[in-house]
């Protein structure tokens, strides 16, 4: 048995991640894959019993039970491990040991894999807003690339996505149900968001995307064929071509990725 190591957390994309590779990797090696998630004690969402936030509506275990349940898992045994408490002295903690035995090459196939149930399109554009975390990055010295765009700039494009599109927008962020959370995605015309919640949901169920954002790794965790900026400039107001050009890049992803599973 193949066993991967990754660090619990109470983020949808990490553990959605977690699953995703496991199960890719059982299939590449065809074999049975153990993914054990660590905890470790001094991180604010553990002990994994508990809520992340009095607001949210499962504890951290739950969630991560409950977003297995929106993946075909395929032969992946789960398992969880308590860590002690870091001891390193990097003062934010890079060193800190995360993963093991997790594929190397990282692209945006890399936490790709098959959902429990297939996209659909209801007429919805799926937004999440950092309104509600617990924590805000704008100012953060590590994570200040997740929020470059003022709250009230983004509500504007929200409202604007709107009328142009005719299409209702339908809120997704971390004080929801997992469940809700995931149909709303999955059944959205397309995504706008911030580098967050969505994105790696968003990727899994092929969804053309805009994403607001300083990583340039955002078409990783979010599919090539993201439309991504750090601000939000006239281009925006473009958003029917801007999907319509991305449904053909999915296409060809999924082609790809298709092959990449009758190895």
């Amino acid at each position: 048995m193949f066993e991967i190591t990754w660090e619990g957390t109470y983020g949808y994309g990490d553990i959605l991640g977690a699953y995703c590779h496991a199960s890719r990797i059982s299939a590449e090696r065809k074999e049975q894959v153990q993914l054990k998630f660590i905890w470790y004690e001094d991180r604010q969402w553990t002990p994994k019993e508990n809520k992340f936030n009095e607001k949210d509506p499962e504890t951290v275990l739950e969630r991560v039970e409950y977003i297995h349940n929106h993946v075909d898992m395929g032969d992946v045994i789960i398992k969880h491990e308590n860590i002690d408490a870091y001891e390193g002295t990097e003062p934010y903690q890079k060193d800190r040991t995360r993963y093991s035995n997790r594929r190397e090459i990282y692209d945006w196939k890399y936490t790709v894999w098959d959902m429990a149930k297939e996209p659909e399109d209801l007429g919805h554009i799926a937004v999440w807003h950092p309104k509600t975390n617990v924590e805000r990055f704008n100012k953060h010295p590590l994570r200040h690339w997740k929020e470059p765009i003022p709250d009230d700039e983004l509500d504007s494009y929200y409202n604007f996505a709107s009328k142009s599109t005719g299409k209702k927008i339908e809120l997704v962020h971390y004080r929801m149900p997992v469940d809700e959370v995931f149909d709303i995605i999955r059944t959205s015309s397309f995504c706008i968001g911030h580098d967050g919640i969505g994105n790696l949901i968003s990727k899994n169920y092929f969804k053309p995307i805009i994403v607001f954002s300083k990583q340039k790794l955002s078409k990783i965790t979010s599919g090539p064929w993201t439309y991504h900026s750090h601000k939000i400039t006239s281009n925006h107001k473009n958003i029917n071509d801007i999907i319509f050009k991305q449904k053909y890049l999915i296409d060809e992803c999924k082609n790809n990725l298709q092959k990449i599973k009758t190895w």
